[in-house]
């Protein structure tokens, strides 16, 4: 079964609500100063062959202890 968090993820200065699958998530990392955390995902590719990656609100630790969402 998935494991899926729901997190803020800020989109053009706007924030968007999205459930992500913490199942293919590869690394969790707050950007020095700045005020968020960037998700990397497993297998996925993004612009220039990089990881495809994105953005969120929330800390690592706040990630890491929000509570799964309820499967359905």
């Amino acid at each position: 079964m998935s494991m899926w968090k729901r997190l803020t993820q800020d989109v053009s200065s706007s924030a968007v609500k999205i459930d992500v699958n913490m199942d293919h998530v590869a690394t969790i990392v707050r950007d020095g100063g700045r005020n968020y955390t960037r998700l990397t995902f497993i297998f996925a590719v993004g612009d220039n062959h990089n990881g495809y990656n994105i953005i969120v609100k929330e800390s690592p630790d706040e990630i890491l202890a929000l509570s799964p969402l309820p499967s359905k």
